[in-house]
């Protein structure tokens, strides 16, 4: 399914029987579930879809172009867009949103889309491979499904 709103047809009618504030709760738990579906992701370093991201290119070290006898572990990237403080839900009686907000904000879009950017260092430019951050995957409508769910057995 590529659409949320195709998840369950019942879903609307059972959401719109609630009141205001249970709808905001709702939402708010939906958003949290996808929140941590795609922190999972991020770390996995995977788009939504299950493929792996890009490889970050190899580093070129100017001191010592060569550095013999040393292996340098490749840290993951993006760790840090994973994050609740950068990676925002919100919600109201209307739906939720995931996402971010301010400069993390530019720099997911540049990753997310394959956009380019001025580098810091003599401003030259860099493009970067597309690689998914947010997004919804099947097991993810499975999760959303099951918080549905949770709600309606609480009634």
């Amino acid at each position: 399914m590529n659409n949320l709103e195709d998840l369950a047809p019942w879903a609307e009618s059972f959401i719109n029987s609630l009141s205001p504030k249970e709808q905001k709760a709702l939402y708010r738990k939906v958003a949290l579930a996808l929140r941590k579906q795609n922190q999972k992701r991020l770390s996995k370093q995977e788009n939504p879809d299950g493929t792996k991201w890009e490889p970050r290119k190899k580093r070129i070290d100017k001191k010592n172009e060569r550095k013999e006898g040393k292996v340098a572990k490749q840290k993951k990237m993006m760790l840090g867009l994973r994050k609740a403080k950068h990676m925002k839900v919100q919600a109201n009686n209307n739906g939720a949103t995931v996402g971010y907000t301010g400069r993390v904000s530019r720099i997911a879009k540049a990753h997310h889309y394959g956009l380019s950017e001025r580098g810091k260092v003599m401003g030259n430019s860099i493009t970067y491979p597309e690689r998914q951050l947010l997004g919804v995957s099947d097991i993810d409508e499975e999760v959303l499904f099951e918080v549905v769910l949770g709600k309606l057995k609480e009634i």
